[in-house]
């Protein structure tokens, strides 16, 4: 079994990920920090497209932001996954929620059949 295949498959399910921010995700682990340029290159993908799904990530809170100045003004942004503890912090509290939605409606489905 391919640990990091389940692995994936679990934060695009938890986290309504389709591939590219999987793929995204997937490399930042792996590399580090990198800049939007070198993720649309990884990706072949658009810098709009790309830029689109860190947004996103970066609002769950699965990948960091980084801004710094450049020498002749403006500014670059670097992206970077979360520590795995945090990652994992996340995937325990997401499961949490389905598992009392779960409890949830069995209670209410229960009720209803009574």
């Amino acid at each position: 079994m391919d640990v990091d295949a389940t692995y994936y498959d679990l934060l695009s399910c938890l986290f309504n990920m389709n591939d590219l921010e999987v793929s995204v995700l997937k490399y930042l682990r792996n590399s580090g920090r990198k800049s939007l340029d070198d993720l649309a290159d990884y990706t072949k993908r658009n810098r709009s497209t790309v830029f689109k799904a860190l947004g996103k990530q970066v609002s769950m809170g699965l990948v960091n932001q980084y801004n710094e100045p450049l020498k002749n003004g403006g500014r670059v942004s670097y992206y970077s996954a979360v520590a795995t503890e945090k990652m994992l912090d996340m995937v325990k509290r997401k499961r949490k929620e389905i598992c009392e939605s779960f409890d949830r409606l069995i209670l209410k489905i229960s009720s209803e059949t009574v």
